[in-house]
């Protein structure tokens, strides 16, 4: 609900009628692999996706403060039978998490040109929420992997399938079809 009214109030601040651009950090260049073209921006998407996730394994299985986290998802109560303070442990979870995903709108955003709230709203939640259940909300590697897929999917839709113009977002379909 939170999300929905954030986009309605960016909706009616920057009207629709006029398409906004961001561009991407060191625009234009990049490397060959093989046949594609792999742009700096999107090699440093990536370079900083695996940076987090290699992060973030560290933190909840080799630190006091992420094992006491997972301990308070999995019962809030005996965590705070041993020391711990669920409240202030919730907190935590909660900015690692905001900060983690204003993290990725910065290095998502120069991808969705123009900025359009309702692509985000819907293509993007739609594909995060399938890779999530891939994962089974509780495997960060097969979540990363379920993103991946999506991804690999929508860009062989966009490559090699052709629908013609009565299909324009069909490459959008491959997280609802999964």
């Amino acid at each position: 609900g939170l999300m929905v009214f954030l986009l309605t109030l960016t909706g009616q601040l920057w009207q629709g009628d006029r398409p906004r651009t961001i561009q991407p950090f060191w625009r234009g260049s990049g490397f060959d692999i093989g046949d594609f073209r792999v742009t700096w921006h999107r090699f440093m998407v990536i370079a900083v996706a695996a940076l987090i996730a290699a992060l973030l394994r560290v933190l909840l299985f080799r630190t006091r403060i992420g094992v006491a986290m997972r301990a308070v998802v999995d019962n809030r109560g005996l965590t705070a039978l041993n020391g711990a303070r669920p409240g202030l442990l919730s907190s935590f979870a909660w900015a690692l998490g905001a900060s983690l995903a204003a993290i990725a709108g910065i290095l998502i955003a120069p991808e969705l040109n123009p900025l359009d709230p309702g692509n985000l709203n819907n293509l993007m939640l739609i594909a995060a929420i399938t890779a999530a259940a891939i994962g089974q909300l509780k495997n960060l590697p097969m979540t990363v992997l379920g993103g991946l897929l999506i991804g690999l999917l929508s860009q062989h839709q966009a490559r090699w399938l052709s629908f013609g113009s009565d299909w324009p977002f069909v490459r959008d379909a491959a997280a609802p079809v999964l």
